[in-house]
């Protein structure tokens, strides 16, 4: 006997039929949301002018930024193994 598995999205702004999954990240914190064409476009215009102002990371996925610094003005030797330690348990 043969199963069809029909996954039905709804919009998680006003439930109605949504078409799409939108992702978006702020402050590291990566977010989904699942909205019909309207909200998509209304989010996606609504972000547009921060946008297009940022710089866009490549890769799909934000680092971490090590801000520590040692008296010296370089990077904290400390704080580069412990970011390259857990670059590589990833």
């Amino acid at each position: 006997m043969a199963k069809k598995t029909v996954v039905l999205l709804e919009d998680d702004i006003d439930g109605s039929e949504a078409s799409q999954t939108v992702s978006f990240a702020l402050d590291g914190t990566e977010y989904e949301i699942d909205l019909n064409d309207s909200h998509a476009n209304e989010l996606r215009e609504a972000l547009a002018h921060f946008t297009s102002a940022g710089r866009k990371l490549s890769g799909g996925r934000t680092r971490p930024i090590i801000r520590h610094r040692s008296a010296q003005g370089g990077p904290d030797a400390k704080a580069v193994r412990q970011w390259a330690t857990e670059m590589a348990s990833r």
